[in-house]
């Protein structure tokens, strides 16, 4: 029964199903058989006793099929003999089953090998796709970003550019800013010089005034004047002066230098040496000397005797003398100023000589001096062309206009400048003035004391 029903028994497994079939063939097979004979009974033969002998031989048939075919649990140990039917039947169906496992076993391992190898290779396509998107999407940020920065970049040059192209059409750059610009570079350092010199000067001045010794100053007057005749007779000596009679044999190199300023002083912008460019000679120096004590007037007093400082006399006129002096000294720093400005530089200005030759000038100092740097900037003016460039370059109008702003700022300091000394030299004048007219005020009545 196992056979037909297998191990659970719940219902006919194959072998059982292949029976039933076959033992329904059977009797198919044999009702036909039955049904189609045809009454031929035997002469000694009742039909009845014919059918039973016909009914028994088909069961006999069916019963010995049965065993045959179907019954192989007679012969378990000898399938070929019985059971021939269910041991082909299940023979087939196993190698059938063996051959189809075989079959989808081989063609799991087909599919696992090629899906295996289709993963692998999927695998690294995937990543190279997936490097590749980064790489793209990497790519794409930088190229974006390098076109953001492109039009960043070229809307800020945009923008300077039209700015530096209304800067050159409002300032445009021309030859006199380039001049002034150029001698503003000497500037600074000359005008040190200048005060430098003239407060050495006026030094030297004081060095006289105070009767100092081992000076011809010490002994008073008398030596100071006898000194400068010697320069005189020897320097500044005019053969045809006095009639004839100038007091000196021959004319000195520097006839008249020590009364003539026109000459000195303003004769030239720098006072240097032609022979020597970039230094005074001790004749030029020594005209200098001269014509600052001719300007001013200004006399040596005599020394004091010993002790009378100790009387109070002398003390009062100790105290008088050192008044003269500091009146003095600011009248003379007028006229040191204006040497102080005209002596040469310390460094050489060839820029400055360059501009005033190419002017026309025949005397330009290779060391120019305050006072030539700033001639050197006024005479740009007379150049022809600044006035033709004004109505040719009418965008260099505000560019000259800044420079002759810079200039004029430049000139009202020198102003400011001489004019604080031309205020103390009147201070010292109007007081000469009330000491003259009035005598000294503290002894004065009060009605006759000046009001204004």
């Amino acid at each position: 029964m196992r056979k037909l029903f297998g191990n659970g028994g719940g219902g006919l497994n194959g072998i059982g199903k292949a029976a039933v079939a076959f033992m329904t063939v059977a009797g198919l097979v044999g009702m036909m058989f039955v049904a189609s004979q045809k009454n031929a009974n035997a002469q000694c033969e009742d039909p009845i006793t014919m059918a039973a002998g016909v009914s028994g031989a088909i069961i006999a048939q069916v019963t010995l099929i049965t065993n045959t075919f179907m019954s192989s649990a007679l012969c378990p140990t000898a399938p070929p003999v019985c059971g021939t039917l269910p041991n082909l039947y299940a023979i087939a169906i196993e190698n059938t089953q063996n051959f189809l496992l075989g079959d989808l076993n081989t063609m799991e391992d087909t599919i696992l090998t090629r899906l295996e190898k289709f993963w692998d290779a999927w695998l690294l396509a995937l990543k190279d796709e997936t490097a590749q998107l980064s790489g793209s999407t990497q790519d794409g940020t930088r190229h974006l970003d390098s076109l953001f920065d492109s039009s960043d970049e070229t809307q800020n040059e945009r923008l300077l550019q039209e700015t530096e192209h209304t800067a050159k059409k409002q300032y445009q750059t021309t030859d006199q800013g380039c001049r002034f610009d150029t001698a503003a570079r000497y500037m600074n350092s000359n005008m040190r010089n200048g005060t430098f010199i003239s407060q050495g000067i006026a030094k030297d001045n004081d060095v006289q005034g105070s009767n100092n010794s081992a000076t011809p100053a010490a002994a008073g007057e008398g030596p100071v004047d006898k000194a400068r005749f010697n320069t005189y007779s020897s320097t500044f000596c005019d053969a045809v002066s006095n009639g004839g009679y100038p007091g000196c044999a021959t004319a000195g190199p520097l006839a008249n230098y020590d009364t003539l300023p026109g000459k000195t002083l303003f004769g030239k912008e720098t006072l240097d040496s032609p022979s020597a460019p970039g230094s005074v000679d001790k004749n030029e120096r020594a005209a200098i000397e001269a014509l600052t004590y001719n300007i001013t007037g200004f006399d040596v007093p005599d020394p004091f005797q010993p002790g009378v400082l100790e009387t109070a006399a002398g003390k009062e006129q100790r105290v008088t003398d050192r008044q003269y002096l500091a009146q003095m000294d600011a009248v003379s720093s007028l006229v040191t100023s204006l040497v102080g400005e005209r002596m040469p530089g310390s460094k050489p200005t060839p820029e400055v000589q360059q501009l005033r030759t190419k002017l026309g000038v025949t005397d330009a100092s290779q060391y120019a001096s305050e006072r030539e740097i700033r001639q050197s900037v006024v005479e740009q003016l007379w150049d022809p062309n600044y006035w033709v460039d004004l109505g040719d370059s009418p965008g260099s109008v505000s560019q000259k206009e800044v420079y002759l702003q810079a200039y004029n700022l430049l000139m009202l300091y020198k102003i400011i400048e001489k004019t604080e000394k031309i205020a103390n030299t009147y201070a010292i004048e109007t007081a000469d003035m009330l000491e003259k007219n009035h005598g000294s005020v503290r002894y004065t009545r009060q009605e006759e004391t000046p009001t204004r």
